[in-house]
């Protein structure tokens, strides 16, 4: 529970390494702990702005907005994560629990058969 402590660290970093986008990506993942959404989601923003094909910084971004309750925006962002890595489990696994809570039930189904498809042994793809 030292968010706090590893938010000082990593903004040192980020003014060491002001284009690093993993920094950034850390910042996010701190604040959405400590329940500074805005915050957190403007690290993400800047994580990708500066890489582009930042995956992790993309899903992080898209888990933040499911968690926050907004699945329309939560699904445009995985999305959008999946363009780096279309093939990437964990990031199918998590926009079909998105499709599902938005009500889209045959479009989850269909992501969690492709997650089933790609990694036989990942068990969450078949609940």
């Amino acid at each position: 529970q030292r968010y706090g402590e590893a938010i000082i660290e990593f903004e040192k970093f980020i003014k060491l390494e002001p284009k690093s986008s993993i920094g950034y990506n850390y910042i996010g993942l701190c604040r959405a702990q400590l329940g500074d959404y805005t915050i957190a989601l403007k690290a993400y923003e800047t994580s990708i702005k500066l890489d582009a094909k930042f995956r992790e910084a993309k899903v992080n971004k898209a888990q933040l907005w499911r968690e926050c309750g907004n699945g329309i925006e939560s699904l445009k962002a995985f999305d959008l994560a999946l363009q780096c890595d279309p093939s990437h489990v964990q990031t199918l696994h998590l926009r079909g629990l998105c499709k599902h809570g938005l009500g889209q039930t045959v479009a989850a189904i269909q992501d969690f058969e492709k997650v089933i498809q790609l990694d036989r042994s990942h068990v969450a793809g078949r609940h």
